[in-house]
């Protein structure tokens, strides 16, 4: 039977014996192959050290340095992978076929050579090599994109982070701390704290669908359109929707009802991109404590005061976008007055919905109990109380929603 199949590639032949060395390397030759030969074992090593070669044919016995010796110093350079090693051996060389395999050899052909065997392996181990490099190169693609992505995310991530508030802003007699946590390197939930002019202060919180890039893009552009731009770029012509004083110094603090039904034209429920986002959005006296607000879609805000029991306050509109921009009144404004001592709680709902081992939510009532409990305590120490809370019922497992939370306390003076 002639093997007449074509092999492309470098093989080195190692053979003391001149005739057995001569007639196999112009049988490989023939067959397509580039061959290089070697009479003894140091030739052959030093051969592998400076040429590449896609496999190696090692006669096991050969005076001065045996073809074990020469395998065993071939594996301290080569895995099986890289340079495999077929050895040739006599047909009663079990003993030696045994401690080659185990000395790393990939395959053996026994003596006398049946050219079509030799070539049928060579081919084999060939193939095999070439396909393990094939998928290393494949791996390590993936893994340069992999940390590419990792690295991409982190940027992202820094902008994300660097759009949140400061820590504990204040503005008159208002005073704010948040929590945010996404539950990947970037996440759908948004929030901030925003002047918009010397007597009020804006504030919202917003919960993009899904999470993860998709969801962080539409959040970074909400912020962007909710929080006030730098004066510079607001005279380049660039606008937000957030409300400024006129020339005159006239109140025009727009209304949340507004800002609603301008994102709802603005973010139209796209089913091909099937994003949308619920929203809590209000507008504070920071002097007299008056507060109007909006709540699209959101878990209602909740009151809190030392006097009385913690209060859910009115919402329950649609998501932005649910409905047509053309209809009229889809979002109501609500109000609300803040005594001296009193807090408002915003939050998404990856805080309800956290779930303890047995897969119960943390809920509604829960979150409400915790921050009554703390009501006495700084807003700073309440928060932190019921991020250990949650922290606690969730096992310290990581959430799987985003996690965030913006709380607001009236003084009865003006913070410094």
């Amino acid at each position: 039977m002639m093997y007449t199949q074509t092999l492309n590639g470098a093989v080195l032949v190692v053979d003391d014996d001149e005739s057995s060395r001569e007639i196999l390397t112009r049988r490989l030759r023939y067959a397509g192959l580039r061959v290089t030969a070697a009479e003894d074992g140091p030739t052959a090593l030093n051969l592998v050290a400076r040429k590449p070669f896609d496999a190696v044919i090692l006669d096991v016995m050969m005076p001065g340095m045996s073809g074990l010796e020469v395998l065993a110093e071939i594996r301290e350079s080569f895995s099986a992978t890289d340079l495999p090693v077929i050895m040739a051996t006599a047909l009663d060389g079990t003993e030696e076929v045994v401690q080659a395999l185990s000395l790393g050899a990939n395959d053996y052909v026994a003596k006398p050579l049946d050219l079509t065997v030799v070539l049928a392996r060579l081919q084999t181990q060939m193939s095999l090599r070439e396909s393990v490099r094939s998928l290393s190169l494949a791996n390590h693609r993936l893994e340069h994109a992999h940390h590419r992505m990792e690295r991409d995310l982190e940027a992202a991530a820094r902008v994300q982070s660097s759009l949140l508030p400061p820590e504990n802003p204040h503005f008159g007699k208002a005073r704010f701390g948040w929590i945010y946590r996404p539950c990947a390197t970037v996440g759908g939930d948004s929030l901030n704290v925003f002047p918009i002019d010397e007597n009020h202060v804006g504030f919202y919180i917003c919960d993009v669908s899904g999470h993860g890039v998709q969801a962080s893009l539409l959040s970074v552009a909400l912020n962007h359109l909710l929080v006030p731009e730098l004066a510079e770029r607001r005279q380049s012509g660039v606008g937000s929707l957030a409300p400024q004083a006129d020339a005159a110094g006239a109140d025009r603090a727009r209304k949340p009802r507004k800002v609603a039904e301008k994102l709802n034209r603005q973010f139209p429920f796209d089913p091909a991109v099937g994003q949308f986002f619920s929203l809590v959005y209000a507008v504070l006296d920071i002097h007299g404590g008056a507060m109007e607000y909006v709540s699209a879609g959101h878990p209602c805000p909740i009151m809190l005061s030392q006097h009385r029991k913690p209060e859910v306050l009115p919402g329950g509109d649609p998501l932005i976008g649910v409905f047509d921009s053309t209809e009229r009144n889809i979002f109501k404004q609500h109000c609300a007055r803040l005594q001296a001592g009193d807090r408002i709680v915003i939050y998404s709902d990856g805080i309800t919905e956290a779930s303890n081992a047995r897969g119960e939510l943390f809920g509604q009532q829960r979150l409400m109990e915790s921050l009554d409990q703390s009501c006495g305590e700084p807003l700073d120490s309440c928060i932190a109380s019921l991020e250990r809370t949650l922290s606690d019922w969730c096992g310290g497992d990581a959430p799987e929603d985003d996690v965030s939370l913006l709380a607001l306390e009236f003084a009865d003076t003006t913070y410094g």
